[in-house]
């Protein structure tokens, strides 16, 4: 029987950094959250691999297919990449987009003197944003942002909350598929 537990915990974690990512209030490219996500997620399959060597006759022919599926689908094989991307490169996968020209809010900097009195105001205009998925390199293969999942095209474009959520239904079935055998 295999032992999932570990897995199950990476997807977990998974879950709850894609959460954390959801409900953050400040952007940052490389947001730990965003890439905590990504290498739990990976770390889910890594263990389900290991958890299941006592039945690795069946298991192997199995992972196969889900292998396969990682590598070819657009979803998954941007996700894995990222993941090494951001584990093993410098590159940011996400990225803030200006969605409209239309000024919603301002903010005001003021420049001090070296006595804290304030020498000048400026004021910068806030417009709407959405973060989205970024295109990336890595091992000299560009990754573009997913625009398709097993077949069917993604709602949103660049949307890394679609993306991830499609990648941990996958992610969960695989391992719900490992008890069954």
């Amino acid at each position: 029987m295999p032992n999932l537990f570990f897995a199950k915990e990476e997807l977990k974690f998974a879950k709850e950094a894609l959460e954390q990512f959801k409900n953050t209030k400040e952007f940052l490219p490389n947001s730990k959250h965003w890439t905590d996500f990504l290498i739990h997620l990976e770390l889910s399959f890594i263990k389900a691999e290991r958890g299941s060597q006592d039945i690795k006759n069946i298991f192997i022919p199995f992972q196969g297919k889900y292998k396969k599926i990682r590598k070819i689908d657009p979803v998954l094989s941007y996700l894995k990449n990222a993941r090494d991307a951001v584990s093993h490169g410098l590159e940011t996968i996400v990225d803030l987009e200006i969605v409209s020209k239309k000024v919603v809010d301002k903010i005001q900097l003021s420049r001090l003197d070296e006595n804290g009195n304030v020498i000048e105001i400026t004021e910068h205009p806030m417009f709407p944003a959405r973060i989205k998925l970024k295109t990336f390199t890595i091992n000299g293969q560009i990754w573009n942002p997913p625009t398709y999942h097993r077949g069917k095209r993604l709602i949103y474009d660049k949307e890394p909350l679609e993306s991830a959520n499609l990648a941990l239904h996958f992610y969960e079935n695989f391992i719900n598929e490992i008890e069954k055998l």
